[in-house]
């Protein structure tokens, strides 16, 4: 007899076939899909752009105050980018073709690969996850997850509107207030940082960023090392780069698959 939970989708049989099976079954009505030769595909390139970026600092202060060193770093900002926003964090959904009328079923699959790949975080190469990369993969409920990361992610959508189909980007950095302070352990502030007098005199912002505390750490600018003289700090004659030639933007390029079906009402 077949044993299971009332409403589940998996029955566990036992006394019918393998003792163990586990079979699929659904009260929802199953798709037929039609031929292969009825395979609908489309190209596809999916850009994802830059972050909106900030930049942090940690100065350090010798013992008897004869020499210093100091490091910057890039940061990415958190923000929400995707079709329904305006402005930069537009990502306009695109057209990726038709389908014929009457179908209300359809198996989506993907093949893409990344064709440009984000900057390294902190030495960490971004993973793609979710799909895998030339080789076709199945989108539960049209979506995927292309990158993930603590500070953020990337995820595409592949939605039917009418007889249209729409792919849709998402990109999130996720809120973390005062992020960089925890990332480097140390409090800081914004603007040049503050030497009172005397060699020892205690700087109170050794770490400072550059106007928004919410940013995750993600890329090394420049390192200024001990030696040579105390003025390493921000806003000092020899303070370390703030230049960020980081670029976090990405390209995924390939082909969506579309087996059409329908469902019985």
């Amino acid at each position: 007899m077949g044993v299971y939970n009332d409403g589940s989708t998996i029955i566990h049989k036992s006394g019918e076939g393998t003792a163990g099976d586990l079979v699929w079954a659904s009260d929802a009505a199953p798709a037929a899909l039609l031929p292969d030769s009825e395979t609908i595909t489309f190209p596809a390139t999916i850009n994802f752009p830059d972050f909106d970026k900030g930049n942090c600092a940690v100065f350090s202060l010798n013992s008897d105050g004869t020499d210093s060193g100091a490091i910057s770093w890039a940061t990415i900002l958190p923000g929400e980018w995707h079709y329904q926003k305006t402005g930069s964090k537009e990502l306009a959904q695109t057209l990726l073709g038709t389908v014929p009328s009457g179908i209300n079923y359809l198996d989506v699959s993907i093949n893409l690969s990344r064709t440009n790949a984000p900057d390294q975080v902190l030495g960490n190469t971004v993973p793609i996850v979710g799909i895998k990369p030339g080789k076709w993969s199945d989108l539960d409920g049209g979506c995927a997850v292309l990158e993930r990361m603590p500070a953020f992610l990337r995820a595409i959508q592949v939605v039917r509107s009418g007889n249209n189909i729409y792919l849709r980007r998402i990109q999130s950095v996720k809120d973390a207030d005062e992020a960089a302070v925890t990332t480097l352990g140390i409090a800081y502030k914004t603007g040049a940082q503050v030497w009172s007098s005397g060699a020892l005199s205690p700087w109170h912002n050794l770490a400072t960023h550059g106007g928004d505390a919410r940013g995750h750490v993600v890329y090394e600018l420049d390192r200024k090392g001990y030696g040579g003289n105390i003025n390493k700090q921000r806003g000092g004659a020899n303070e370390p780069s703030f230049t960020d030639p980081s670029d976090f933007s990405c390209t995924y390029e390939g082909t969506v698959r579309f087996r059409p079906g329908y469902i019985p009402s």
